[in-house]
Parts: C-alpha cells; sequence; structure tokens
C-alpha cells in the first residue's frame, strides 16, 4: 500500500495493531497485556523500518500508525458487544447487554443516514463539506441529528434505565451526540480517501464506496454508546463532573 505522498506503508503494523486489540477486548484478562503488546509493536516496528534503511522510516510509521489507529476502531464495536451482562427487558425476556449496545449504535446510525438522505435530498441547499463529500449539505447534517435526537429518545423512553442509564433524557443526550459524530465520522473516512487518491475502499460493495463506507459512522458510534453505557449514561457523567 502507498500514502498520498508516494512512500510505501508496511500493512502488517496496522494488522498486528488490531489484533492487539481486538484480542484485549475479547480475551479474558486481555488489558493486561494489551499496553505490553502494543509499547512491543511500536518497538519492532522502529527496529523493522531501521534495519532495512530504506529511506524516510518515520514518515511510513506515521502512515502506518494512523492506519492503525484508525483501522483499530474495529476494536470498539467487539469490546461493546463483550458486555454479557444480562438485562431484562420490559416484556420480561433476558438479553445480554452488549447486543442491547450494539444494536443502539445500529439504529442511531441508522437513522443519522436516513434522515440526512431524506431531508437532504428534500431540502438540501448549503454544502457542507464541499471538497471532501459534494452531495452532503447542512440540511441534509441537521436532518440527520433530529433523527437520531429522536431515536436515542425512542430508546430511553422504551426501554428506560434498563437500555440507556437515565431513561429519556440519556438517550436524548446519547442521540444528539451520535447524531453529529456519526456525521464526522462519515466525513473522516471521506477525507482519508481523499488523502490517499482513491474513490472507493475496495470493489465488494459497487457504487457504495467500499466495505468501509458501510462502517465508518459505526465505528465511530461505537466507542460512544460504549462509554455511555459503562459510565452510567447522562446521570454517571453528572456525578462524575460533580466530584
Amino acid at each position: 500500500a502507498k500514502a498520498s505522498h508516494g512512500e510505501p506503508v508496511t500493512v502488517a503494523w496496522p494488522l498486528l495493531t488490531v489484533g492487539i486489540l481486538v484480542a484485549a477486548c475479547a480475551l479474558p484478562h486481555g488489558e493486561r497485556f494489551r499496553m505490553g503488546g502494543l509499547t512491543a509493536l511500536v518497538l519492532v516496528a522502529f527496529t523493522v523500518e531501521a534495519w532495512r534503511g530504506q529511506p524516510h522510516p518515520f514518515r511510513r510509521l506515521a502512515d502506518a500508525a494512523f492506519i492503525g489507529a484508525y483501522a483499530g476502531l474495529f476494536a470498539a464495536p467487539v469490546a461493546l458487544r463483550m458486555n454479557t451482562l444480562l438485562v431484562t427487558m420490559p416484556s420480561g425476556a433476558q438479553v445480554e447487554a452488549g447486543a442491547l449496545g450494539t444494536l443502539t449504535a445500529l439504529l442511531l446510525v441508522w437513522a443519522t443516514d436516513t434522515g440526512a438522505f431524506f431531508v437532504g435530498r428534500t431540502w438540501g441547499r448549503r454544502k457542507l463539506a464541499p471538497r471532501l463529500s459534494p452531495n452532503k449539505t447542512w440540511e441534509g447534517a441537521m436532518g440527520g441529528w433530529l433523527a437520531a435526537a429522536l431515536i436515542g429518545w425512542m430508546l430511553g423512553h422504551w426501554g428506560g434505565d434498563r437500555i440507556l442509564p437515565g431513561g429519556e433524557a440519556s438517550g436524548l443526550a446519547l442521540g444528539l451526540l451520535a447524531g453529529a459524530w456519526a456525521q464526522v465520522g462519515d466525513l473522516s473516512e471521506s477525507a482519508l480517501k481523499r488523502d490517499l487518491g482513491v474513490k472507493d475502499f475496495g470493489g465488494w460493495l459497487p457504487g457504495h464506496g467500499g466495505v468501509l463506507d458501510r462502517f465508518d459512522s459505526f465505528l465511530f458510534v461505537c466507542p460512544l454508546v460504549h462509554l455511555w453505557m459503562t459510565v452510567g449514561g447522562i446521570q454517571g457523567l453528572a456525578a462524575f463532573a460533580s466530584r
């Protein structure tokens, strides 16, 4: 692989980074070797690049580090889904908290995309980021943001503290944050493609910009939902801020 300035990027380093992060999330007591594994990986990468003697080793390592950090976001859905705490739903059924969190992230992303698409197509006039994504508008972004807020409020209303700690207020706050953050993820992926000089990340999904285009917003929203559920929603954040 090559970066926009033409320097080759060793894809092994990003893949190993993702492997360490996913293992730290998925394996029992995986957090014990997360920092050690990442530190060892950095030292090995520096050693290999120095041994190769190729020009601009730090530039290649910087590119690899960024790619690894971006791809490392795939560890967030794993961490979110691995929460096996059982939650009793209003119907009486018991569901793992990780499954509820993953579904919450998906619903918020879908709401953002759907609201932005229909509002943007109907009323969109002012371009949001013409150099990154010419079809996106401020009106569409606002529609996606409000749609995510509505879905967040509905999840809090329906599930209460079972799904989102804090109920309706917490769900509304999470929806507002996720609606904005999902669109940041979408624009970030567009910026990455422009920097690399590619139109699509792969050809598995023709006309969809590649597989990564289907997950860019989801990768940004998952850490947010994971944090929200971990700290206890808006009430947990308020308690933390009052310390």
